[in-house]
């Protein structure tokens, strides 16, 4: 008998079959003469073009975390709402033990009989 249904989340499921992608790493994205001079120039003056590499690897950091962490409130919920349906089980028992009415399934005279 099933009380509650478990529905995983599907960044859940990637990370218990490790098929969830790794943290993004800087990705310079060189492409064209812009992408031979920028860092050139990066190297000479600074961090013109470093600084921008680097906020594109965190904002895609951070969307990844931003999943992780919903999946994370997605599986904190369906365990609250399996342990409301196991409580709301809990207290139908709890009741009918207290009220010395036989509970199916339970042995045979081990919690009293209806009607006795």
């Amino acid at each position: 008998m099933h009380i509650s249904e478990y529905i995983q989340h599907p960044c859940t499921t990637l990370h218990l079959t490790g098929r969830a992608p790794r943290p993004v790493k800087v990705n310079d994205g060189r492409v064209g003469i812009n992408g031979k001079i920028g860092p050139a120039i990066t190297t000479l003056v600074g961090t013109v073009v470093g600084q921008n590499l680097q906020a594109n690897a965190s904002d895609k950091r951070a969307a990844q975390t931003y999943e992780d962490a919903e999946a994370v409130l997605h599986e904190a919920t369906q365990i609250q709402q399996h342990l409301v349906a196991q409580d709301a089980v809990l207290a139908h028992l709890i009741a009918a033990v207290a009220a010395g009415v036989s509970v199916p399934g339970g042995p045979a005279g081990a919690l009293g009989t209806a009607g006795a």
